[in-house]
């Protein structure tokens, strides 16, 4: 259907506090570090809580996309939309 937006979500256990696991995935730069398929990601816009990350990923095939994301809700530590 036109207009329909994917969702995926993803469950894991991390022993360290949650606010701490929080910050780190808000902050874009960290997602080379745990995305493998990242090959760069700049800060483009807005304050950390509503960023704007400007991002480029590698497919399977081996090619770079852009993936750019905007944080679109920010409640610390439980909710993070992108």
């Amino acid at each position: 259907m036109i207009g329909d937006v994917g969702i995926a979500s993803e469950s894991v256990r991390v022993d360290f506090p949650i606010e701490d696991v929080f910050d780190f995935l808000l902050d874009g730069r960290n997602n080379a570090l745990w995305r493998l398929e990242v090959v760069d990601v700049i800060f483009a816009a807005g304050p950390l809580e509503r960023a704007v990350w400007a991002q480029t990923v590698r497919s399977a095939d081996g090619r770079a996309h852009k993936a750019d994301y905007r944080v679109s809700w920010y409640e610390r530590p439980g909710k993070l939309e992108l």
